[in-house]
């Protein structure tokens, strides 16, 4: 409990890191509008951690969820890829389903912390 907030501190500089590029990666794609790089961000940060201290116990486990990710950097790949016209279907589709990305607060430390 001592070293909580020191450590929300810590991972708040990362986290803002995170967010800046995943707001430049994902500006010109589709998912723009649909997600929500703060919330992505501290979603990333928490990962890295909880596969960090994963890994430890179940090494297979720890792989398979990398590679889930790595897949999932495909996915992006390949709609980086898609004409403008697919582009805006998929945007839309993304809209459709699930409305704008609402924004979390940037920074700052966590409740609980």
């Amino acid at each position: 409990p001592r070293l909580a907030p020191a450590t929300a501190a810590g991972l708040d500089l990362w986290i803002a890191e995170i967010e800046q590029v995943l707001t430049r990666v994902l500006a010109p794609t589709p998912l723009a509008g649909f997600t929500d790089p703060a919330g992505l961000a501290r979603a990333v940060a928490a990962s890295f951690v909880g596969l960090e201290l994963y890994e430890g116990v179940d090494p297979a486990g720890a792989e398979a969820a990398l590679t889930a990710l790595e897949r999932l950097g495909a996915l992006m790949a390949a709609v980086e890829e898609l004409n403008p016209v697919a582009r805006r279907a998929v945007a839309y589709t993304l809209r459709r389903q699930g409305g704008p990305a609402r924004r979390a607060p940037s920074g700052g430390s966590r409740p609980g912390l």
